[in-house]
């Protein structure tokens, strides 16, 4: 069994384009964790074995080398970094209890070992299947794709997560659902908790859904807060393509998270046979205090690295 695959899939700042520092990424697969690295260190690592019930990111890094987000930490066990996770055909796979469904990794490999296409971020995809508490039945198929690169022009480390959802052959009521905050979901750092900042792109802090719950829609939310003493800058980007606008899930007491969800708590969402459903948002990660226009720079940015993505195949809307 090989135990480590690694590619350079950039070996000098030029092949990744302008502004961005070149990278590699190493697959380690007798650990199950997946590091992407830019020439100053890590930028991101993924866990897809040995985890509880879900892949995830379980560090995300800044261009300083500050990681800004936490896993199963003792209040929510089921915490993981930045994960992705719905109530479907009504399993629920953001939890983790008994009854609680599997997202199972079944292949991972680098999204261009060859480096033969344009430039562009480096990462993984990941190839998996939703199963029930049994592990006898898959509800839903998905094709992971998350993508990072260190862009030195802005001082930003930027990931890309693109999830590609496929209903099981046969299954034509497969259903996105679930609590206000399911989606694509960040559990920060301890102590990013309570002191810090939301702000969106458009000024608005949102309603209030329960206690400090807010729920807003907007094109990319980012919060603001220390690690250590020293400022961070998270922001989480909607794709216009995506079924739906995001609706930013924001928390900063007892702890801090965000989620990109897409209200499915209010309006499932179908995955038609036959039709998958593609869902993208990028996050971005500074060291300092960012104000709006300079996320906004970035955000503007990320969208024009991803203008081919004029058209999602959505699957159909119930």
């Amino acid at each position: 069994m090989i135990q480590h695959r690694a590619w350079i899939l950039a070996a000098l700042m030029g092949l990744m384009g302008e502004g961005r520092a070149g990278a590699s990424i190493l697959i380690n697969d007798s650990e199950g964790l997946a590091t992407v690295r830019s020439e100053k260190g890590p930028l991101l690592v993924y866990a897809f074995r040995h985890v509880p019930r879900k892949p995830y990111v379980m560090k995300l890094y800044s261009p300083d080398g500050v990681n800004v987000v936490r896993d199963q930490v003792p209040d929510h066990l089921h915490h993981h970094g930045l994960m992705l996770a719905w109530t479907v055909n009504p399993v629920r796979f953001w939890s983790e209890e008994a009854e609680s469904g599997f997202e199972v990794s079944t292949k991972v490999e680098p999204s261009d070992p060859q480096h033969t296409g344009p430039a562009h971020d480096s990462g993984l995809v990941d190839t998996l299947v939703w199963q029930d508490a049994r592990k006898t039945e898959t509800i839903l198929h998905e094709t992971r794709t998350i993508q990072a690169v260190l862009d030195t022009d802005l001082a930003v480390t930027v990931v890309t997560w693109t999830s590609e959802l496929k209903a099981p052959s046969g299954d034509a009521n497969t259903v996105l659902a679930g609590d206000h905050y399911h989606g694509l979901g960040m559990r920060f750092v301890e102590s990013m908790d309570r002191s810090g900042t939301f702000v969106t792109s458009n000024g608005k802090e949102g309603t209030v859904f329960r206690g400090e719950e807010r729920l807003v829609e907007a094109d990319w939310c980012a919060y603001t807060a220390l690690v250590d003493d020293k400022p961070v800058t998270v922001a989480m980007f909607d794709h216009p393509a995506n079924p739906r606008p995001a609706t930013w899930f924001t928390m900063k007491t007892p702890f801090a998270y965000l989620s990109a969800t897409m209200r499915t708590h209010e309006k499932p969402l179908q995955v038609k046979m036959g039709q998958p459903l593609r869902i993208r948002y990028g996050i971005a990660v500074w060291d300092g205090t960012q104000d709006r226009s300079a996320i906004q720079k970035t955000y503007k940015k990320w969208l024009a690295s991803h203008k081919e993505s004029t058209q999602s195949v959505t699957g159909g809307k119930p």
